[in-house]
């Protein structure tokens, strides 16, 4: 069974006084209201991941949604950006919380699996907000930060940061849609184009791809490889209407094109067939890092439902995954197909992630 995950809009519960009050309460599953954000599965264990809640929470499950447990409050503060960065160093985890009272986004570790956190040593601007964190699972002394106007890489697992990149339109800022690393060679692709690093981050460039209007930027990017072949996929937006801190609920009319490129042609190619413009509104795109040929998009559609669209053949065509009339291959609770709430409630993702290992997941 096929299995995905994406964040949708949580109903905010009301609870009413009633003459006879329970003794106690009991958490059941997710909740606390508000949205879900940035979904991160574990690549070592395929049935763990943790997802944010812009109400604070990060819930973690260990059984694939099944159950959930919360981090600590008084150690980690959730957000929209608290994307879990998992690491093949034991109990080495990475993520951005958002501590009180400054509500300042910081880059934070902990060595204890998530017990306790500290934030990085290196953060280049502690009283500006971090956006986007991502490490090296291989190597996490490898990792790269944005803020509003650059983005960062350490070499030294946070310790010290180099700056990498200032955003061209100061109006748009870094928008830093995913990051490949493979070895030495580590691909960023922002809606400035993909910065490229040959010798595991010491120098950098931008990399000479063509294909891509000078109207449309990269909103979402990610990247795999098999043998020789190292392949991206790509969303763009229009580049006017795009800035650091658009949400998925933004979907309507967003997406300008879906591309890929195999690393060394130097040209992008538009891949939109069984994508209907108008209908159609990906937002996200996501792989496992070790198939070059399935891929995902994830949004919303004319419908205002969720919608996750799939490739087998490298973006030859897209079907749809997702398929929300009688819940047909998806488990719900109160919402869904004629439920408590309609599809229309959630709407859209708000996060998207594929395991790095696993393309069914």
């Amino acid at each position: 069974m096929k299995r995905y995950i994406l964040s949708l809009v949580i109903l905010h519960l009301t609870l009413y006084s009633a003459v006879a009050q329970p003794a106690s309460w009991f958490p059941k599953g997710v909740g606390g209201g508000g949205a879900l954000f940035s979904p991160s599965i574990n690549p070592a264990n395929d049935n763990e991941y943790y997802i944010a809640c812009d109400m604070s929470e990060l819930f973690h499950t260990t059984d694939f949604g099944f159950s959930y447990s919360q981090l600590n409050y008084s150690q980690f503060i959730g957000g929209h950006n608290s994307r879990m960065c998992f690491t093949s160093t034991p109990n080495l985890l990475f993520n951005i919380s958002y501590p009180d009272p400054a509500q300042v986004a910081i880059p934070v570790k902990s060595i204890d699996n998530g017990a306790t956190w500290t934030p990085l040593a290196g953060n280049p601007d502690a009283t500006s907000d971090v956006y986007t964190l991502h490490v090296d699972y291989a190597d996490p002394t490898k990792i790269i930060i944005s803020s509003f106007s650059n983005i960062y890489f350490s070499s030294t697992g946070g310790t010290t940061f180099t700056s990498i990149h200032t955003c061209i339109n100061n109006g748009a800022g870094n928008i830093l849609g995913g990051v490949f690393f493979d070895g030495m060679n580590i691909y960023i692709g922002t809606n400035d184009g993909v910065l490229v690093s040959s010798n595991g981050g010491t120098s950098w460039s931008t990399a000479t791809i063509t294909g891509i209007p000078v109207t449309q930027a990269i909103f979402s990017f990610a990247g795999a490889k098999v043998g020789g072949t190292t392949r991206f996929f790509c969303v763009t937006g229009t580049a006017a209407n795009m800035y650091v801190g658009l949400q998925g609920s933004d979907y309507n009319g967003f997406m300008a094109g879906v591309y890929s490129c195999d690393f060394g042609s130097t040209q992008w190619l538009a891949k939109m067939s069984g994508i209907t413009v108008g209908t159609d509104y990906p937002m996200f795109v996501d792989m496992a890092e070790n198939d070059i040929n399935t891929a995902y998009l994830a949004g919303s559609n004319s419908s205002s439902n969720p919608n996750i669209m799939k490739t087998i053949n490298g973006g030859g065509a897209w079907t749809h995954v997702f398929n929300t009339v009688n819940n047909q291959n998806i488990i719900t609770g109160w919402s869904g197909y004629q439920g408590d709430k309609d599809w229309s409630w959630g709407e859209c993702p708000f996060g998207f992630d594929v395991s790095s290992t696993n393309k069914m997941k």
